[in-house]
């Protein structure tokens, strides 16, 4: 099929990496302290799958659906888009999406596009539905000074839309950034989040072999 001989095309313009001794914001809420450890002291190289492509081709898109639709609002303007941020000696960073000023409130924008059976999962907490979105948010509160954030989630295509706000945690963040300078200058990979390989955070786990073989 000629779809087939296309992505076939697509997958190949990306090619593995590696990110030894480089640990990215939107990882810093992964649960399994032993899988950040690798991560960042003994990576393996990592290798994008077609659909994997096409869902971060299908974020970039909606990020840019939804920016021009905060535009329409003539009390928001959208700011600082793709901008890093560091923390820790530069060893833990992150692209934010933007920063929005809304009247004279200064704000931190995060777009995130989802499937519609996560999307319906969305109540009043990013917390309480992707708690690795919610970290991601914290640490670039933190090192931004920023109190709040913006959280916008669409449907693929953005035929669906909506927005929370997220209130800066700092002791929380502060708890975050100890755990990951303790991951970074560990010399020995820390403890497992189960000892049962076929636990459904290990199962497709890329380190599965090497930690639990």
């Amino acid at each position: 099929m000629l779809t087939d001989e296309i992505k076939t095309i697509i997958q190949a313009k990306h090619e593995s990496w590696t990110h030894a001794g480089k640990m990215y914001v939107s990882s810093v809420g992964e649960p399994c302290s032993r899988k950040l450890w690798y991560d960042f002291h003994d990576p393996i190289a990592s290798e994008f799958s077609i659909n994997g492509i096409l869902a971060m081709a299908d974020g970039n898109e909606g990020e840019e659906i939804m920016r021009r639709r905060l535009n329409l609002h003539s009390e928001i303007q959208v700011t600082d888009m793709q901008k890093r941020v560091k923390a820790l000696g530069g060893r833990l960073s992150g692209k934010i999406d933007g920063i929005i000023i809304y009247k004279v409130t200064k704000m931190l924008w995060e777009h995130k596009n989802v499937n519609e059976k996560i999307y319906k999962r969305l109540k009043e907490s990013v917390l309480d539905w992707e708690k690795k979105y919610y970290d991601q948010v914290q640490v670039y509160m933190h090192e931004l000074g920023i109190d709040s954030c913006l959280f916008t989630v669409a449907t693929p295509g953005g035929r669906d839309f909506k927005d929370l706000v997220v209130e800066y945690n700092k002791s929380y963040t502060e708890m975050l950034l100890e755990r990951a300078e303790v991951i970074m200058e560990s010399e020995q990979p820390l403890y497992k989040i189960s000892d049962n390989p076929d636990f459904w955070l290990c199962r497709w786990c890329q380190y599965k072999d090497r930690c639990h073989g």
